[in-house]
């Protein structure tokens, strides 16, 4: 009896299987079939806009190579590189483009060529700058040397995106070149643009040199030092930074603040507590503020209570983060005052402070007060 039950059972359960399956092959036939239809209509669109590349309007050539991008299969790719040697620069631009967003490798090599093209100068030189972002976002290494030779090129507008791609890549054999662009002088329009691939890379190569970059005559390489050294991270430049603090530019002595929150060494509390002080810029106090914050060091926790009191709403909400990212009790009366703060930026700040110290309710209370008869939040 129990053996003839077991059968039965199975034979129920193998119904079951062939009714379910039953089911799901109509379901997969039609979908099957509309895929298939889905890529013949989509190779027919191809071959449509394969055609439209020979169209004598340019404009109807632009069109279709941006309709080309949107398939981004591997026949559009192939009309898209096709694309970078159309009569008018204009197309051969926003092929490039296209290929860069649709990110190809199948196209470096054909943007190689388009790049060393040294025809294409003034306003078509545009096109060897697009071959560069596009090599940028694509990011095969295989760009690298030829980008490298790139930062020797006349068009300076090149050679910045050249700068900007090998920072992109990240590849190391990029630093040397990148450095003697930064330490040639005579190169005003570029040496600023290879300082934040410098930061990108993050080799410890580039650091002596953006350090000495720190006291350049242009204000410029000066604020870009700064960020390219944040992004590094090295102590060493952590006193040439402290320096900083006092250029005569508030752009540098602000990015000097940004650079000091990302390295976070307590030897540049005191000099940051003095900017947050003395600066006549509110910039430059918020960034201090911001600095101060990410170090952690309590001796920052009386000065920045006084900068609640600061005559701007960005410094008095920096000052408040900060001392919510310290935890110090201390800071509780100031932070709770600070809940009546005019400016709804520090009021929040104020009470994200002290919610993170451990003061339960303030965020709540704050929310509750600030509602309107209608129940929104002002």
């Amino acid at each position: 009896m129990g053996r003839l039950l077991r059968l039965n059972a199975g034979r129920l359960k193998e119904t079951k299987s062939m009714t379910v399956l039953k089911g799901v092959v109509p379901v997969l036939l039609v979908l099957v079939f509309c895929v298939g239809n889905m890529a013949t209509a989509r190779a027919d669109k191809v071959d449509e806009l394969k055609q439209a590349l020979k169209d004598d309007d340019v404009n109807g050539r632009i069109k279709a190579v941006v309709e080309l991008a949107k398939i981004g299969d591997k026949r559009a790719v192939e009309a898209l590189i096709a694309a970078l040697n159309d009569q008018d620069w204009t197309v051969q631009g926003r092929a490039a483009v296209c290929l860069g967003k649709i990110g190809d490798k199948r196209a470096v090599e054909p943007l190689v060529r388009k790049l060393k093209d040294k025809s294409l100068k003034g306003v078509h030189g545009s096109v060897r700058w697009k071959a560069t972002h596009a090599l940028s976002e694509i990011g095969d290494k295989r760009a690298v040397g030829p980008l490298i030779d790139a930062l020797k090129d006349e068009d300076l507008m090149v050679v910045n995106g050249a700068a900007g791609a090998l920072g992109m890549i990240g590849d190391k054999r990029a630093v040397e070149p990148l450095i003697a662009v930064l330490e040639n002088k005579s190169l005003v329009e570029v040496r600023f643009g290879v300082l934040l691939p410098l930061g990108m890379i993050g080799d410890k190569r580039a650091v002596e040199p953006l350090i000495i970059a720190l006291k350049d005559k242009d204000k410029f390489v000066r604020f870009g030092a700064t960020k390219a050294l944040s992004m590094i991270g090295d102590k060493a430049a952590v006193e040439p930074l402290i320096d900083a603090l006092k250029d005569k530019d508030r752009t540098v002595r602000f990015g000097a603040t940004h650079a000091l929150s990302f390295i976070t060494d307590r030897i540049a509390v005191q000099p940051l507590i003095a900017a947050l002080k003395e600066d006549n810029d509110k910039q430059v106090r918020s960034g201090a503020a911001h600095a101060l914050g990410k170090i952690g060091d309590t001796k920052a926790v009386e000065p920045l209570v006084a900068a609640l009191e600061d005559e701007d709403g960005h410094v008095r909400r920096g000052a408040a983060s900060a001392l919510g990212e310290i935890g110090d009790r201390s800071a509780v009366e100031a932070l709770t005052a600070a809940l009546k703060d005019e400016n709804k930026h520090v009021r929040f700040a104020a009470a994200n402070a002290l919610d993170r110290i451990g003061v339960e309710g303030a965020l709540e209370s704050l929310v509750s007060e600030i509602k309107d008869t209608t129940g929104k939040t002002k």
